[in-house]
């Protein structure tokens, strides 16, 4: 079964997602704290699922939700 939810977002995407700045979203990503991946010449993308792993608060987003 597919998922109706957007998972792969851009860096401006996922910064307001996150309520964070877009600058942070970078510095994350050159620290190792969140992966990206460039799926073309100036395009990188972030996968949300793995994201909120990784920042420690996809378990808690999801028993908000149930």
């Amino acid at each position: 079964m597919t998922s109706k939810f957007k998972t792969k977002y851009r860096a401006k995407e996922l910064a307001e997602y996150l309520g964070i700045g877009l600058s942070t979203v970078w510095k994350w990503s050159k620290d190792g704290k969140i992966k990206s991946y460039v799926i073309s010449k100036g395009v990188t993308v972030f996968d949300i699922n793995e994201v909120l792993e990784n920042l420690g608060i996809k378990d808690n987003f999801l028993e908000e939700i149930k």
